[in-house]
């Protein structure tokens, strides 16, 4: 009997062995893959303060390019509407992050609340929709998320509750981020581009007496222009790349939540990796276009 024992033992140790090789090497590849898109999310969520700023800049600069009978922009309602966005913008990539053991973003300092959200914005803008609103609401949903996350040791049970209940705030807030925030900058920097080229073309206008007298001056303004535009267009192609980031993170949290009862590496690398590639190129865009000036 003993000998029996004996035998049949080490015929075991290799197949356990392997079994738990694969577990572990799928385990790391799967922990691999969500932190991938978890890195890249954070990378995109830490730009968005550089471009909150250079909508403020912009409107800053529309100022100097105000041509008679026209009125200056509102560059008070970009500072007023800052905090209370940064907040949103936050609280949606600090939980992305956590979902890769990578929480960095810190909510807190950004001069608001979570709870007071739709209230800070409707101070910020009076016309903001309800159904606008209640998607940046959601951010709060987003926060408690990230407790919960923290809180959970990254079991996978725990997770998939968590995912399942995060699930409808991740898509309200990226859509707010995306429908609201993003197109307010864009907004705001088309207005810089249209005031800059209407001025530039009244002072460059060889039929305008001031400019014949000024030909060096206009020369040079002419550059500043072209300049100026190539500049604006890259921000507002960084800003559009923002968007898509903020739609691949939606769809990528959406997979999650839809395959939450049976994950495998395998899956999870091809469903993160397109998501993961375009996030990355996202804050690359951004990074080079808001960079502090």
């Amino acid at each position: 009997m003993s000998q029996q024992r004996s035998i049949r033992v080490p015929r075991l140790v290799p197949q356990v062995c392997s079994v738990l090789i694969l577990l572990a090497c799928c385990s790391c590849t799967d922990v691999a893959a969500v932190q991938e898109f978890a890195r890249a999310s954070r990378s995109v969520g830490r730009q968005f303060q550089p471009l909150a700023n250079g909508a403020i800049r912009s409107c800053e600069r529309a100022t100097s390019f105000v041509l008679k009978g026209q009125q200056p922009p509102d560059c008070a309602f970009f500072v007023k509407i800052e905090p209370p966005l940064l907040a949103v913008n936050n609280a949606l990539f600090s939980y992305i992050s956590s979902l890769g053991k990578l929480a960095g973003l810190d909510a807190s300092g950004t001069g608001t609340s979570l709870t007071t959200i739709g209230a800070d914005l409707q101070r910020a803008d009076p016309r903001i929709s309800e159904s606008t609103l209640s998607k940046a609401n959601a951010a709060a949903g987003l926060a408690a998320a990230l407790v919960n996350v923290l809180a959970s040791g990254y079991q996978q049970k725990k997770m998939i509750g968590i995912i399942e209940n995060a699930n409808p705030s991740v898509q309200q807030v990226a859509g707010f981020l995306d429908e609201y925030a993003a197109f307010r900058y864009s907004q705001q920097l088309r207005d810089e581009q249209s005031r800059e080229q209407l001025f530039c073309a009244q002072w460059t206008d060889p039929d305008v007496p001031e400019v014949k007298r000024e030909p060096i001056a206009v020369d040079l303004l002419n550059r500043k222009c072209k300049a100026d535009d190539a500049m604006q267009k890259q921000k507002l192609a960084a800003i559009a790349s923002y968007q898509e980031a903020l739609r691949s993170v939606a769809a990528a949290h959406q997979q999650l939540y839809d395959d939450r009862h049976h994950w495998n590496a395998a899956q999870l690398v091809t469903q993160l990796a397109p998501a993961t590639t375009q996030i990355s190129d996202a804050a690359q865009a951004m990074s080079k276009a808001f960079a502090e000036e």
